[in-house]
């Protein structure tokens, strides 16, 4: 017995050192890293495999072993386990292809050798069964009962199409609420995405695999998209095997089995900060190292700008700034080129805060991109930006003209307008007045005040243009104006209506009375002489009223008896009717003076216009004188004079016409046609007055003489 116990104990020392001079003296061929779980993060949890020269996993290895560096720096090894030494569970999602084209043989082989696989786990493993036609179905989700597993297995039937794309994405999303960290994904199809049914893209599956550090082993059967299946198992260190047929799917889902529970269990302390990077990391055994590449969980705050055009835009924008952090919200500050933008941030969820501003074109050159960013800290100091950049359309200035509106007369000769800039992407250089396209003058400072002379461009219909000169371009604005043709006529002196002095009427010829001394007795005729049938016609010309009305003479002379020592007036009475008689004709002759234009200043803004009328000839007929022969011895009849009315007559008005005469010469005022009387009318009535007084004299001289004894 105590020989047995000696020789038990030498057979294990043995192996413990051929064990030890393996791992150290180069019996390790190939080391490498199946998964890299993060869930404990800043710890990483990494599954090893060692294997020996034959492909044997080699035992025995412990922390001191292994060696792990992130980005070549060192870092430290908090532990090393082996799963199957030290019993360590794992997860299993396994998928299997259900379409059509497994029907018979195909899904037999893929049911024997998913049962094959069961019997490799040990107890604790858990394990979820997915099967994919033209759906996706989790026949059996994670349990640790593999009975049921091996029950929903067997319940398997094939038919319609193959959603491959949506049967990647949902194994992975399976995998990723797995309950250990040595998670793994074992996928069996036997062909490509057919019939278009998936509702993932290709790269939708691939990206959830690599995110989540979720290894893909993948078996394809016949004619499948290699492609697709390689880039699925490289996303996360799986692998990918491609068969012609069914037959050696047990022995490879048995070699699975042993290969995933054979993974060493190396826990490192990364020392990383949880910034969603990627870090390249190595782990090293003896000589042999192996690398991958991990991605740490990304807890930092989380930013984005949403609303950003991606084109040059020329009117207002709303963009969104939004912050989010796991780990608490910290600052919030949003620049653009540099500048700091004052915003307020309201909250909008769960540790959750977002602001709004608004881009105006108009604050921006567009020559440039501009750039707007948002910094974000965390309650841990987490630091989180996002950048991102934006161009503005060029826009022309607004501006308004002062001084000028559209359609406007203009009654001066000068106008001073000038330009306030409302609104300009740039500054303004220069503004530059046009009238009718003829250049008036150009100002270099604001407020581009100018003072323009119209005159030059006449009455009428015109268009000041005013050119607003930047760095970029010119552009023009136009106001539409007209000028009023008053400032062209040149002011004419006004004529003015005088009141010219009456007529002064012609001296008449004054008849003297001489005695003749008669001595012949005048006998009394017996013969009456009639009176005159001739009456003096009234002029055309209305005559004015005369203040003194003159009474109709009814003198009659009586008959003489005795030898009259006075002088024998018969042919003095005759002379005095033909002279009475023929009045009208004296005066009709007589021209009439002529009217003197006087200027005389006027209050009235526009210049009257002088009336040019033509006076129309007096026409007064001419009475002939009686040829009946008076006997100076025949009782004179009482002599019957025409008395004419007094009419009153308007007095003359000077009438202002507001007409502007092309040429500025003065005209002589004439008798309008209103029936006024002229100048020459009145001075022949005044006369015509005259004359019948001296006559009335001179008969109530006769008779007094008569009566004298």
């Amino acid at each position: 017995m105590r020989r047995f116990l000696i020789f038990l104990i030498l057979v294990i020392f043995f192996a413990f050192l051929t064990s030890s001079s393996l791992a150290q003296d180069g019996g390790v061929a190939a080391i490498e890293i199946g998964a890299i779980d993060t869930e404990n993060f800043p710890e990483l949890t990494l599954l090893v495999n060692v294997h020996d020269v034959f492909g044997v996993p080699v035992q025995g290895l412990t922390a001191t072993d292994f060696q792990v560096a992130i980005n070549n720096q060192p870092v430290s090894i908090l532990s090393a386990e082996n799963i199957a030494d030290n019993a360590l569970p794992i997860s299993v999602v396994l998928i299997i292809d259900t379409s059509e084209s497994m029907v018979n043989e195909p899904l037999a082989d893929a049911q024997a050798a998913a049962l094959a696989f069961l019997d490799m786990l040990a107890p604790g493993d858990e394990v979820a069964l997915v099967d994919f036609n033209s759906t996706v179905r989790i026949t059996q989700d994670f349990t640790t009962d593999l009975d049921l597993v091996r029950a929903a297995i067997n319940s398997l039937q094939a038919s319609d199409r193959t959603a491959l794309y949506d049967a990647s994405y949902i194994a992975a999303e399976v995998a990723n609420r797995a309950n250990t960290p040595r998670r793994f994904v074992v996928m069996l199809t036997d062909g490509n995405e057919y019939g278009g049914l998936s509702i993932h893209l290709p790269a939708e599956g691939i990206e959830m695999a690599a995110q989540n550090n979720l290894p893909f082993y993948v078996v394809g059967v016949g004619y499948v998209d290699a492609d697709y299946l390689t880039a699925l198992a490289d996303a996360a260190r799986g692998q990918v095997r491609i068969y012609e047929n069914t037959g050696r799917l047990t022995e490879f889902y048995t070699y699975l089995a042993t290969y995933l529970r054979t993974f060493y269990v190396i826990t490192v302390d990364s020392g990383l900060e949880p910034n969603g990077e990627s870090y390249d990391l190595q782990v090293s055994t003896g000589d042999l190292t192996t690398g991958a590449n991990v991605t740490v969980p990304d807890l930092y705050p989380q930013v984005a700008l949403e609303g950003l055009p991606a084109e040059a835009f020329s009117e207002p924008v709303n963009v969104t700034a939004q912050v989010s952090a796991v780990r608490g919200l910290g600052a919030q500050a949003l620049l653009i080129d540099d500048v700091f933008i004052e915003l307020e941030f309201v909250e909008s969820g769960e540790n959750t805060v977002s602001a709004q501003v608004t881009l105006d074109p108009y604050l921006y050159d567009p020559g440039a991109p501009h750039t707007i960013l948002l910094t974000a800290l965390d309650s841990q100091d987490g630091e989180r930006e996002i950048s991102a950049s934006f161009t503005v359309a060029d826009l022309p200035p607004m501006i308004q003209i002062n001084g000028l509106e559209e359609g406007a007369l203009i009654s001066t000769g000068a106008l001073t307008a000038s330009v306030t800039v409302e609104r300009a992407q740039q500054p303004v250089q220069q503004v530059v007045y046009a009238v009718d396209g003829t250049t008036v003058l150009a100002v270099d400072e604001a407020p581009y005040e100018a003072a323009l002379d119209l005159l030059p461009f006449g009455p009428g219909d015109h268009v000041l243009s005013v050119t607003v000169v930047d760095a970029s371009a010119e552009t023009v604005f136009e106001r539409a104006f007209s000028l009023d043709p008053a400032l062209f006529v040149t002011p004419t002196p006004t004529p003015t209506a005088t009141f010219t002095p009456s007529n002064t009427p012609t001296p008449l010829p004054t008849f003297t009375f001489t005695p003749v001394p008669s001595n012949t007795p005048v006998p009394a005729s017996e013969t009456p002489v009639p009176p005159s049938q001739t009456p003096i016609p009234p002029s055309k010309t209305p005559v004015p009223a005369s203040a003194t009305p003159i009474p109709p003479t009814e003198t009659s002379v009586p008959p003489s008896e005795t030898p009259s020592q006075t002088p024998d007036t018969s042919a003095t009475e005759r002379s005095l009717a033909l002279v009475l008689t023929s009045t009208a004709s004296s005066f009709t002759d007589t021209p009439a003076p002529t009217a003197t234009p006087t200027d005389v200043p006027t209050d009235t803004k526009v210049p009257p216009t002088a009336t040019d009328t033509a006076e129309p000839p007096t026409e007064t007929p001419t009475v002939k004188p009686s040829a009946t022969d008076v006997p100076t011895d025949t009782a004179v009849p009482p002599t019957e004079t025409a008395i004419v009315e007094p009419t009153e007559t308007d007095t003359p008005t000077v009438t202002a016409t507001a007409t502007i005469p092309p040429t500025p010469t003065p005209v002589e005022a004439k008798q309008d046609d209103d029936g006024t009387p002229s100048a020459l009318c009145i001075g022949g009535i005044i006369a015509l007055l005259l004359v019948v007084i001296f006559v009335g004299a001179g008969f109530l001289r006769r008779r007094q003489i008569s009566r004298t004894p």
